[in-house]
């Protein structure tokens, strides 16, 4: 996933965690990914993008935001 990634921010010019979940790959094509894949993506984007703690948190928030919509539409 590593690889893939680095692939998504350097070629593809992926810029935010849900560029990366909802556009470059399949980790929400069925369901929200797990808080811990969430940090780790985010954790590594970080590194690569220079993302503060808390731009890492915020980045998380909105990929959750989205999922939290989706679910109480489909309720």
């Amino acid at each position: 996933m590593v690889a893939e990634l680095l692939y998504f921010i350097h070629e593809e010019m992926a810029a935010t965690l849900a560029d990366v979940v909802f556009r470059r790959s399949n980790l929400a094509s069925a369901e929200c990914p797990t808080p811990e894949i969430l940090r780790r993506i985010a954790c590594l984007m970080g590194q690569e993008l220079g993302w503060s703690g808390e731009e890492q948190g915020r980045q998380i928030a909105e990929v959750e935001k989205v999922f939290s919509i989706v679910r109480s539409g489909n309720q």
